[in-house]
């Protein structure tokens, strides 16, 4: 009979770590999600000058969707820093004609707050940071010879979840941010160029994190 007691409430007590609510996240907690990461720049209608004169403007950038990986480190249930990382390929076009591509690197950096970390279905949050985006590698059309983007600074605002799966210590993770991001672009070894080219992308991202 004891026997039978002791195996019950083993049986019991598995059940419900089973079927348990995923544990809050805690001071020292990592979690590291990989998302499909769409990037929609928001580019302003900026003057392409040769000179002293308006030749032409910067239009638009198009979109792309790349991998992104993101780590965050919890310093507390509700603070954490998030970092991440990727790259994307876009292509300015002008008045003039496309000015051709380039290669993005914009780690960016931000500092969270978790509003719900123990709620087991939903875990929103907001943040705000900084970015730095590296320009490399820049293919330029016909007319856009020795093309250069100027690398710079920018500021991130960011809004998310996370929907926890079962206690898996997996997470279905939304995200969504905006760069306020402008560069310099020179062409024609200088002769041509448009300063302050606003980029200001928006970082929508869908995918999966783990927590450990």
């Amino acid at each position: 009979m004891r026997f039978r007691t002791l195996l019950l409430a083993a049986a019991t007590a598995a059940t419900a770590t089973a079927f348990a609510a995923p544990a809050s996240a805690a001071a020292g907690d990592i979690m590291v999600h990989l998302n499909a990461l769409y990037v929609g720049p928001d580019a302003s209608n900026t003057a392409i000058k040769v000179g002293a004169t308006t030749a032409g403007h910067v239009t638009s950038i198009s979109d792309s969707v790349v991998p992104e990986l993101d780590i965050e480190y919890f310093f507390t249930n509700n603070i954490a820093v998030q970092a991440i990382a990727g790259v994307t390929h876009n292509s300015p076009h002008s008045t003039l004609g496309d000015i051709g591509s380039v290669w993005l690197l914009p780690p960016t950096i931000t500092l969270q707050y978790h509003f719900m970390p123990d709620n087991p279905k939903f875990e929103p949050y907001l943040g705000a940071g900084v970015n730095y985006t590296f320009f490399f590698d820049p293919h330029p059309n016909p007319g856009f010879a020795k093309v250069h983007y100027k690398d710079n600074f920018g500021f991130a605002l960011e809004a998310g979840f996370d929907v926890p799966i079962s206690n898996s210590g997996y997470y279905l993770n939304f995200d969504a941010k905006k760069l306020f991001l402008s560069t310099d672009v020179t062409a024609l070894s200088g002769a041509a160029s448009a300063h302050n080219v606003s980029i200001d992308p928006w970082l929508l991202s869908v995918g999966v994190g783990y927590k450990f």
